[in-house]
């Protein structure tokens, strides 16, 4: 894989897929998955899936989805987000499990989080997540 990765979040994800998608976001999501940069994660794989409204959506967005690298969830990504949730409740931060899980990951492997959630600037403000800009 290149070294150039982006984690793209369901945030993006969601935007990129629905009709009147901005020219701009539509270009630079297909720009970055022609030059192999993107990587996704079970969790954001997950929330996708479970917004699909029919059959045929989601199995194409299945097949789409499958062509893209998976991170690892792996035990040291969980203490990360174990740390991470314990490290922002202490500076009266709360975030969605599932965003703690995502940010964590994007930590865990060094690789700036494309998103338009603004749980994961909150989350940049007090940790070392990467945001891509």
């Amino acid at each position: 894989m290149p070294e150039r990765l982006v984690l793209i979040d369901t945030s993006v994800w969601i935007t990129y897929f629905r009709p009147g998608c901005p020219p701009s976001l539509l270009q630079r999501v297909r720009k970055c998955l022609s030059e192999e940069r993107v990587v996704g994660l079970p969790p954001i794989w997950l929330e996708l899936l479970t917004g699909a409204n029919q059959e045929s959506t989601y199995g194409m967005l299945r097949d789409f989805l499958k062509g893209v690298p998976l991170l690892a969830l792996d035990e040291t990504l969980w203490d990360v987000a174990y740390h991470l949730g314990f490290t922002l409740r202490r500076k009266a931060v709360t975030v969605p499990s599932m965003d703690l899980t995502i940010a964590a990951a994007a930590i865990r492997h060094g690789i700036p989080l494309w998103h338009q959630d603004r749980h994961f600037d909150l989350i940049a403000r007090h940790s070392p997540l990467k945001i891509f800009r």
